[in-house]
C-alpha cells in the first residue's frame, strides 16, 4: 500500500519535477545514432577493417626493402670500415608466381675496389596454387568479409533505429493513454456535477451520487497510473543514448497517424526481403566463403609443381661470373592426410552453409508472410475501432438526456462512458501495433536506413 501511494505521488509530480523535452521521432533517432557505444564502437572498427581489406588488395603490389651495415674491421692491428647496401623486390603475380630480386653493393674499405652482387629468382607454380583463382582467392576472401562486417554494422544501426521508434511509439502510447484518462476524468466530473443538480432537484434519489462518486475515484486512480507509465516509458526512452541526462521527461511531439500503406504482391516482398536483408545476404557471403575455402582445400591435395628460374652475377675486383638455372621443382606428398582431413571439413562446412542458407531464406518468407497478414488485419481492425468511437459517443450523448429526463439509470451511463474510454485505449493501441508491425517489416526486409534516409557510411 506504501509503495502505490509513492508511486502515485511519483506520477502526480514528475512533470513539475523533470525538465520536459519535445521531442520528435527523427530527432530521437539522430540522438540515438549520434550517441550509442554501440555504434562508436562500430566506427573505430571499421578503421581496422579499412586497413585489413587495403592490406589485401595490396598482394599484387611490388614490395621494396633495403638492407645496410657498416661494419669496423681490425686485421693485424689495421682498422679499417667496411659497408653494404642492398635493395631487395619481391613481387608477386596474380598467375601465382613470386619474383625476387636482389642487388648487393660491397665496399671493404681496404682500399681495394668495390664489389657487387645481384640476384634473380621466379618461381612459377603450374599446379597447386597456379592460377589466377586460386591468387585471388584471398582477395576475394578479404572482401567478402569486409562486406559481412559492413552488413552486420547495417544489421546494428537499423537495430538501433528500430529499438529507438518501439520506445517512442511506446512512449506516445502512454501520452495518449494519460490524455484518454484526463477526459474521462473530466467526464466523470461533469456526470457528477449533474447528478448533483439532478438530486436536489429531487429529480433522482440521493443513492445515485455515491456509484458515481465511486466512478470519479476510480478515474482518478486510472489517470495517477497512466501518468506513472508516461513517467516510465520516457525513462526508457531516455536510456537509449547517453548525452541526455536522466532527469529529463521527453514529450513526444509527433502525432499519431496510421496512414494504410500499399505494400504489394507478397512475392515481390519477399523478394525484396531475400535480397536486401543484413542477415540472409551476410549468410550468402559467408556460404561463398566456403566454397572459395573448399575450391582451396582440393588444391591443397594436388602435387606441387613449379618452374624455377635462378640467376646470379658476382662482380669483384678479380673476377666476374653469372650462374644460371632453370628447371621443375616437383614436390608429392606421401602420408599427409591432413590435407585430405581440411578437404572433408571444408567440404562439410560448406554443406552446412547451404543447408542454413535455405532455412534462413524459408525463416524470412514465412515471417514477411505473417507479418503482412497482421498488417492487413490491423488495417482493418482500426477503421473498426474508429466506428466504435463514434458510435460510443453517440450512445452515451442519447443516454444522458434520458438520463436527465429520468429515463435512464447512472449505472447505463456509467457502463458506456467505460465503453469509450476501452475504445479510445484500443483504438490508440491497433494504431500503434500497425506502426510497429510496418517497422518490424521495414527491418526484415532491410530498408530501414533507406527509409530514414541514413548512410551506414555517414
Amino acid at each position: 500500500m506504501i509503495l502505490i501511494i509513492f508511486l502515485t505521488c511519483i506520477a502526480r509530480t514528475a512533470p513539475a519535477q523533470h525538465t520536459v523535452i519535445s521531442l520528435k521521432l527523427s530527432e530521437a533517432i539522430k540522438e540515438s545514432l549520434t550517441n550509442n557505444d554501440s555504434i562508436l564502437l562500430s566506427r573505430l572498427e571499421k578503421t581496422s577493417e579499412s586497413a585489413d581489406l587495403k592490406l589485401a588488395h595490396r598482394k599484387f603490389t611490388p614490395l621494396l626493402s633495403v638492407d645496410a651495415g657498416i661494419y669496423k674491421n681490425s686485421i693485424e692491428n689495421v682498422a679499417n670500415f667496411s659497408k653494404s647496401i642492398g635493395p631487395k623486390v619481391t613481387w608477386t603475380l596474380p598467375t601465382g608466381a613470386s619474383i625476387t630480386y636482389a642487388w648487393e653493393l660491397n665496399d671493404a674499405g681496404n682500399g681495394s675496389k668495390n664489389y657487387a652482387n645481384d640476384m634473380l629468382s621466379i618461381s612459377q607454380p603450374l599446379l597447386r596454387g597456379a592460377g589466377f583463382s586460386n591468387s585471388y582467392a584471398s582477395v576475394k576472401i578479404a572482401e567478402n568479409q569486409n562486406q559481412i562486417l559492413q552488413l552486420q554494422r547495417k544489421n546494428l544501426i537499423s537495430s538501433k533505429i528500430t529499438d529507438v521508434i518501439f520506445f517512442y511509439r511506446n512512449l506516445q502510447k502512454a501520452k495518449q493513454a494519460r490524455i484518454i484518462a484526463e477526459q474521462s476524468l473530466k467526464r466523470a466530473k461533469e456526470f457528477l456535477k449533474i447528478t448533483r443538480e439532478l438530486i436536489d432537484a429531487g429529480r433522482i434519489p440521493e443513492s445515485e451520487y455515491l456509484s458515481v462518486d465511486f466512478d470519479l475515484s476510480s478515474q482518478e486512480q486510472s489517470l495517477d497510473q497512466a501518468l506513472l507509465a508516461e513517467f516510465v516509458a520516457s525513462s526508457e526512452l531516455s536510456a537509449l543514448w547517453m548525452a541526455i541526462p536522466t532527469s529529463a521527461q521527453f514529450d513526444p511531439v509527433d502525432e499519431i497517424q496510421a496512414i494504410p500503406v500499399r505494400l504489394g504482391k507478397i512475392e515481390e516482398i519477399i523478394s525484396t526481403g531475400l535480397s536486401r536483408n543484413p542477415d540472409y545476404q551476410a549468410m550468402l557471403l559467408q556460404t561463398e566463403q566456403s566454397e572459395i575455402a573448399k575450391r582451396l582445400a582440393k588444391d591443397a591435395q594436388l602435387p606441387e609443381i613449379s618452374l624455377q628460374i635462378n640467376s646470379t652475377r658476382y662482380k669483384s675486383p678479380l673476377n666476374s661470373r653469372q650462374d644460371k638455372s632453370v628447371g621443375l621443382v616437383l614436390q608429392i606428398p606421401i602420408n599427409d592426410f591432413s590435407t585430405e582431413r581440411a578437404a572433408v571439413q571444408a567440404d562439410v562446412k560448406l554443406q552446412k552453409s547451404l543447408v542454413e542458407l535455405k532455412a534462413s531464406e524459408l525463416r524470412i518468407a514465412r515471417s514477411i508472410v505473417s507479418i503482412v497478414r497482421n498488417i492487413e488485419i490491423l488495417e482493418r481492425q482500426i477503421l473498426i475501432s474508429e466506428r466504435r468511437i463514434v458510435l460510443s459517443k453517440k450512445k452515451i450523448e442519447i443516454e444522458l438526456e434520458k438520463f436527465k429526463a429520468g429515463r435512464s439509470s447512472n449505472f447505463q451511463l456509467l457502463s458506456y462512458q467505460e465503453e469509450l474510454r476501452l475504445a479510445e485505449l484500443s483504438s490508440i493501441d491497433t494504431k500503434i501495433n500497425y506502426l510497429n508491425y510496418l517497422t518490424i517489416l521495414d527491418n526484415q526486409l532491410g530498408t530501414t536506413l533507406e527509409t530514414w534516409g541514413i548512410s551506414v557510411e555517414n
